[in-house]
């Protein structure tokens, strides 16, 4: 019985961690999205990096934009990302 019980949560946490990488990849490439059409440049020229908490900061083409993305949990749970700064 004890062994059942921990492959059950061993699965359980493998899904979660599975969940939360999947989220965050989301989130990255709605911040490179965003910034691309944003600023008119190529998906493929712009770098992001994760700052923790939801922001992002991406830059490409001379510019640089600081963002917060947040999934919203709707009937599409879709990824929003405002802008905080820009350089």
């Amino acid at each position: 019985m004890r062994g059942v019980f921990r492959a059950a949560v061993s699965v359980g946490c493998a899904w979660f961690l599975a969940a939360c990488v999947g989220r965050y990849s989301e989130q990255y490439l709605a911040a490179r999205e965003r910034f691309s059409r944003q600023y008119r440049c190529p998906e493929s020229a712009v770098r992001v990096d994760e700052l923790g908490a939801g922001g992002y900061r991406a830059s490409g083409c001379r510019r640089s934009a600081l963002y917060y993305c947040e999934l919203v949990m709707a009937s599409d749970d879709t990824v929003h990302c405002r802008q905080e700064s820009t350089r």
